[in-house]
């Protein structure tokens, strides 16, 4: 089974980038190989947001 879930490219935005910080501020090693595809998916979004304006 699978479960899509749509956001808006303000709310993936703001999830990534807490996703990213609470990684990076709560020492998680675990989860440091997730942050390049976070990392990766924060720039698309930005820069199609760039191309918007």
């Amino acid at each position: 089974m699978e479960i899509v879930v749509l956001f808006t490219i303000e709310e993936a935005e703001t999830r990534i980038q807490n996703r990213i910080n609470e990684i990076i501020n709560n020492n998680d090693q675990p989860n440091y190989e997730k942050l390049p595809g976070l990392i990766d998916a924060l720039k698309i979004i930005l820069e199609s947001k760039k191309t918007e304006n």
